[in-house]
């Protein structure tokens, strides 16, 4: 039988909670969940803000595109970052590089492990070469985290703001799909490299 205890924390981390970061994490959860079947449960997806809109449910906009993605939208709350979380995390990744500071200003013991999102996806894939692609799931992302820190400084984006994902809250529908879209590019990425195809067959298998 899989071990269902988390064994690595993903936490995702905007400014209110309830537009990008809860994006980020339910694709990231249906993703896994997706690929890894039962084994998914090894991973800990969560998210937290900066400013959070405790209690709030996911605004209705990015609600309905990650519902027409059959994304579950249900259940969810939003919570206020604090320290606890970022030192419990072992996978920070902010939206923007305003988050990505105020976690290391509020807890700068997790530098090496705090990313923005479109970041870490940019030097994670630069480090891959380095890890082993036969490692188990969670020893893969322990593995990726330590090679997209290791690359810090020697791949840069094209611009600064391109590490960031734009804040749609309180503009119309069309504004939070740029967003999305860009959340699931990053999403995307990470997935693959945690869980990359060769891999997927034998994943989630109970006995």
């Amino acid at each position: 039988m899989p071990n269902h205890s988390p064994a690595l924390a993903i936490l995702f981390v905007c400014t209110g909670n309830i537009c990008r970061s809860p994006t980020a994490e339910r694709m990231l959860r249906h993703t896994l969940a997706d690929r890894l079947g039962d084994d998914a449960a090894l991973f800990s997806v969560t998210s937290a803000g900066t400013g959070a809109l405790v209690d709030y449910p996911i605004a209705e906009h990015a609600a309905a595109l990650l519902a027409e993605q059959g994304i579950d939208v249900a259940d969810f709350a939003a919570r206020q970052l604090d320290t606890d979380l970022l030192e419990s995390a072992d996978l920070l990744l902010g939206m923007t590089r305003e988050h990505r500071a105020a976690a290391a200003t509020a807890a700068p013991e997790v530098i090496r492990r705090l990313f923005t999102l479109r970041e870490f996806a940019r030097l994670a894939s630069a480090g891959a070469e380095e890890v082993d692609p036969s490692l188990p799931p969670v020893e893969r992302a322990q593995a990726l985290v330590q090679a997209a820190a290791g690359q810090r400084g020697m791949v840069r984006p094209g611009q600064p703001a391109d590490d960031d994902v734009p804040d749609p809250y309180g503009r119309p529908a069309d504004a939070y799909r740029l967003p999305f879209a860009l959340i699931n590019e990053a999403v995307e990425v990470i997935a693959d490299l945690l869980v990359p195809a060769s891999s997927v067959s034998g994943c989630g298998a109970s006995a």
